[in-house]
């Protein structure tokens, strides 16, 4: 895993998000690894290209990195 893109995690101009090494080795490394292999399972269980997926991920990103809010 390369964390190293996630350290610092510029979330805009003026805000900055460091998360510590507790919360990379309890939080972000396990879901990191669970949407992979949820990834990976979904790929084989449509039979699609891991692009497929990999265009889904990028979406669900894109919903974050616009700050939109969620109601």
């Amino acid at each position: 895993m390369n964390f190293n893109k996630l350290i610092p995690f510029n979330m805009n101009d003026s805000e900055e998000f460091k998360p510590s090494l507790k919360q990379i080795n309890e939080d972000i490394r396990p879901t990191w690894e669970d949407i992979k292999k949820q990834s990976e399972v979904l790929v084989n269980k449509l039979g699609c290209p891991r692009s497929f997926v990999g265009g889904m991920l990028h979406a669900i990103a894109s919903d974050f990195s616009d700050m939109k809010t969620w109601e």
